[in-house]
């Protein structure tokens, strides 16, 4: 048996009912219950979804780029890779 918090877990992420029923052991009434219940609080609150971060992204050509470009599993961009060898280069220059 589910928990409503796994449940809304699981709609946040994008999850589908059979899915939930599958891998949560939830029943279809805990399911349609969190529904109901996380529409209530919506439209109580009238909420909105946010943005993850109200700050720019660093442009290409920086170190920060370049781990987005890793963290996302992509090959950095070259304007990327020659920023990142410049930032550790003055990085270790500074710690020696």
């Amino acid at each position: 048996m589910a928990s409503r918090l796994q449940i809304e877990y699981a709609i946040a992420r994008g999850r589908t009912l059979d899915w939930m029923v599958e891998n949560l052991g939830a029943t279809a009434k805990q399911i349609d219950d969190t529904v109901r219940y996380l529409d209530r609080l919506n439209a109580e609150k009238d909420c909105q979804i946010r943005p993850r971060s109200r700050v720019p992204r660093k442009p290409h050509g920086t170190s920060a780029a370049y781990r987005r470009h890793m963290r996302r599993g992509e090959t950095p961009c070259d304007e990327c890779r020659v920023g990142n060898a410049l930032a550790r280069a003055k990085y270790r220059k500074k710690a020696a």
